[in-house]
């Protein structure tokens, strides 16, 4: 994603808190399903 990391947290935080899966966040956010599932692989939203 090109977006800012306090936005890539709250998408995975929304697909967390709803139970959502990588398809449908992607649907909901209009964004990739590689992309979704690249952002949760990386550490820097962890550390951050």
């Amino acid at each position: 994603m090109g977006d800012s990391l306090d936005f890539r947290k709250k998408v995975l935080a929304y697909k967390d808190k709803h139970s959502l899966t990588f398809e449908q966040t992607g649907a909901h956010f209009d964004i990739a399903i590689r992309t979704l599932f690249l952002e949760s692989q990386d550490r820097t939203l962890c550390d951050a």
